[in-house]
């Protein structure tokens, strides 16, 4: 995740990290301006990187609703529990 010091420098530490630090160590990150100065408000946005579509990768399975119910009926890996 991406944490904003008040000084408007901005870190990116995991939620773990984050409710782990003390009041002292957030106070020692904003002593030292540590972080960098982000302007752009895209900045790790999801919408700016590049996905993998299934063709690029094969092993991806699809969904479900996307498999013809003939290919449904006639998969031999399922497994059927029979009471």
């Amino acid at each position: 995740m991406f944490y904003q010091l008040p000084n408007g420098r901005v870190l990116e530490i995991s939620t773990e990290q984050y409710f782990l630090m003390s009041d002292e160590e957030l106070d020692y990150l904003l002593a030292y301006n540590y972080g960098d100065i982000v302007e752009n408000p895209w900045h790790g946005s999801i919408l700016t990187k590049h996905c993998k579509t299934l063709e690029d990768n094969p092993e991806i399975m699809r969904e479900l609703t996307d498999i013809p119910g003939i290919d449904k009926l006639l998969d031999l890996d399922i497994e059927i529990e029979e009471e």
